[in-house]
């Protein structure tokens, strides 16, 4: 434990240095290919076995890709400002930003650990007290922002690559890092299970910095993640004049209207936590014009199965009868998914026992409850299905605001922190009977 605590310590500040790199580079799902291309050429050149793209994710799954323009212009500017970027490009046509690193030493279960690495559409804070506006890492992408901590995972994940790639370190078996892309939305988990990536794990571990527990304490099991659909929804009517002929026109703004009044009306059920939430609406020409399009981007959610069904099931009928009364067509487009997962017991000992020696920590609660979402479910039951032992934890880490604000920020002390559980966890891991 000595060399791994005095590599940590070393290594540390350029693992802080990279997190500001990422968070100033900050990119969207399915276009993270600045993020996607660094992560790859610093993983190769650490002497992993590193598979991207196509390799490792199934087209046919992947839901809310970015329209062609954007995956492009991501791309332009990889090429522009990562050195050895179109080596990788080239795997990752279509949005495909997934990144597989294995390394293997001797025989040994198969261990996986997760890191999302996309950011979220928001424009982000220029106040003075904003540690990267202070630091001159804010997000150089106008309007996106990594205001969950993203990129934070994904420099732990690098710091753990590093500790993993050195000869002194303390581990046996195949260790598989997965680099997700498009956490945000429930989207990049499944097209990467999907093309059976896990589907040789014996121990499945992902993470997540903050979620409200405070730097020093680890929660050894995340637990009450919400399932989630993701819907775009989209009203056609008729354009016309608002003025000399408004009864020619069929209102789509309007629909959209009655069916956000309507959406956030919608009874809760009896059977657990649900949500609903219209994040975006966006309608119209011109003041004089009667609406002929209408977007929402919407979402349900529920503690449990069936009450993410419930809540689905009356939105649908909340929007459908929005468009029958004011005579519009409509579509409903599925743009996004999570759901729960349960732990094993056996992966969070591991866990437990891994953080309760890790220099940094001094609390480790047996879980931790979320009221969020997320995608990594996905991965764990695959890996559960086969056999295999999964668990979903958190790092505590001091947060400037909560996930999703536009001053979000997180303790770069946990960086370290999250390093030394996650190389705890390997070196644990390696010892068990699979």
């Amino acid at each position: 434990m000595a060399f791994l605590d005095s590599f940590i310590e070393e290594r540390a500040p350029e693992w802080i240095a990279l997190r500001r790199q990422f968070h100033a580079d900050a990119e969207l799902g399915f276009t993270e290919y600045a993020t996607a291309t660094r992560l790859a050429e610093r993983l190769s050149s650490l002497g992993f076995e590193v598979r991207v793209g196509t390799e490792v994710m199934q087209s046919e799954s992947m839901r809310g890709k970015p329209p062609p323009a954007s995956i492009a212009a991501r791309q332009a500017i990889a090429r522009e400002h990562v050195n050895n970027a179109q080596r990788w490009l080239t795997g990752m046509p279509d949005g495909q930003t997934g990144i597989i690193a294995e390394m293997r030493r001797g025989d040994g279960p198969v261990t996986a650990l997760r890191f999302d690495i996309d950011a979220l559409p928001i424009l982000e804070s220029d106040a003075h007290g904003h540690a990267p506006s202070q630091g001159a890492y804010r997000s150089h992408n106008h309007g996106v922002m990594h205001a969950c901590g993203h990129d934070g995972h994904a420099a732990i994940g690098v710091g753990v690559a590093e500790w993993l790639s050195q000869p002194e370190s303390d581990w046996r078996g195949t260790v598989r890092l997965i680099f997700q892309p498009a956490e945000e939305g429930g989207r990049g988990a499944k097209p990467m299970a999907d093309a059976g990536v896990v589907d040789d794990v014996d121990y499945f571990f992902a993470a997540h910095l903050g979620t409200g527990l405070g730097s020093g304490k680890i929660g050894a099991a995340g637990v009450s993640m919400l399932y989630s659909t993701k819907l775009d929804v989209q009203f056609h009517g008729l354009a016309s004049h608002a003025g000399g002929n408004p009864h020619g026109g069929r209102n789509a703004l309007l629909a959209g209207a009655a069916a956000v009044q309507n959406l956030h009306a919608i009874a809760r059920h009896s059977g657990g936590a649900s949500r609903v939430n219209v994040g975006k609406m966006v309608s119209g020409e011109g003041r004089n014009i009667t609406a002929a399009h209408c977007l929402l981007e919407m979402e349900v959610r529920g503690e449990t199965e069936e009450v993410a069904d419930y809540m689905e099931a009356r939105a649908r009928t909340v929007i459908e009868a929005a468009a029958s009364m004011h005579d519009v067509e409509f579509e409903v487009e599925v743009v996004g998914q999570t759901i729960g997962g349960p732990f094993d017991e056996r992966a969070q000992a591991i866990v437990a026992d891994a953080a309760a020696d890790t220099p940094g920590v001094d609390e480790v609660l047996p879980t931790w409850r979320l009221t969020g979402g997320e995608d990594a479910p996905f991965f764990m039951r695959r890996v559960q299905a086969r056999g295999g032992a999964a668990v979903y934890f958190v790092i505590g880490s001091d947060l400037a605001a909560y996930h999703h604000a536009n001053n979000f920020d997180f303790d770069e002390a946990s960086i370290a922190t999250g390093v030394g559980v996650y190389a705890r966890v390997v070196e644990r891991a390696a010892r068990q009977n699979t």
